[in-house]
């Protein structure tokens, strides 16, 4: 990889610690976030393994060093105005805003990102599948638990005792929990979980076979969590939504139908908690 000079540690900044960056970047919420969420997301977040963690933390120093970063005030930091202008870049012109940012010269910053080998955001393909199932195991227990106790308060313990994880069975039911509310019929919910958490949006992804069934069964409905840490004890729901709302933020079928897609959702479009028993 091609290096200069810069104001990193020791002195030269490569290809791959610009992209580490610009992946730090787009993990901080844009209010910024206290070192032990940041360190969990460093921990859980999915970059196709072509992160690690130590990479991610030092990438953070970078940004800091650059003026991209600051300290809020005791544990927290902040970002500056810059850095929300580089994450609305395409990764290109990001990575050479980055490198300028550092003290490159412009020239160089270009010649340095053309340079390198183009780092595109991890796809599904790369994702190691043993972290998104140990990550969406805690997401439905969690709500499991939830829609069990709520129709536990509400007197019915034999209703709460049929909530199920059908996901542990198939995949293919297109959603994970089927809960009954007071009346008997059955909420089908579907789980995501968000492990790194944004006060602005919600990015998940969902299967061609999740939104037919969340669009044609009416009481379908995705609910969404966050987790800021490595147990179902920081695991939060963000809010829900049915299927017809997930449709603007979907892609189109042109050449071909799309099977899996990365929706990212405004959090302004959930409603609190998750479907209640009481209809």
């Amino acid at each position: 990889m091609d290096s200069v000079r810069s104001v990193t540690e020791n002195g030269t900044v490569s290809y791959h610690q610009l992209c580490s960056a610009l992946q730090v970047a787009r993990l901080i919420d844009d209010d910024g976030n206290i070192d032990q969420v940041i360190h969990s997301t460093y921990v859980h977040a999915l970059t196709g393994g072509r992160y690690q963690i130590e990479s991610l933390s030092d990438a953070q120093q970078i940004l800091q060093r650059a003026g991209l970063l600051r300290r809020g005030g005791g544990d927290r930091v902040v970002p500056d105005a810059r850095l929300a202008a580089m994450k609305a870049l395409d990764d290109h012109q990001a990575l050479i805003f980055l490198a300028i940012s550092l003290g490159i010269e412009s020239p160089v910053a270009r010649r340095l990102v053309h340079k390198g080998e183009y780092s595109k955001p991890a796809n599904l393909a790369n994702i190691d599948p043993e972290a998104r199932a140990r990550i969406g195991a805690l997401g439905e227990e969690f709500v499991k638990a939830a829609c069990e106790a709520e129709l536990t308060d509400l007197g019915r313990d034999d209703l709460g005792k049929q909530v199920a994880r059908v996901s542990l069975i198939s995949d293919g039911f297109g959603y994970d929990i089927s809960a009954p509310n007071i009346r008997g019929e059955l909420r089908l919910l579907e789980i995501k979980t968000q492990c790194v958490p944004s006060s602005s949006q919600f990015r998940l992804y969902i299967s061609r076979n999740e939104y037919e069934v969340g669009r044609t069964e009416a009481n379908w409905a995705l609910v969404c969590c966050d987790m800021a840490g490595a147990s179902d004890g920081d695991i939060s729901i963000a809010g829900w939504c049915r299927g017809e709302t997930l449709g603007p933020y979907l892609p189109e079928d042109h050449n071909g139908r799309w099977t899996e897609a990365m929706v990212v959702l405004p959090r302004g479009v959930l409603l609190p908690g998750f479907p209640s028993a009481i209809p």
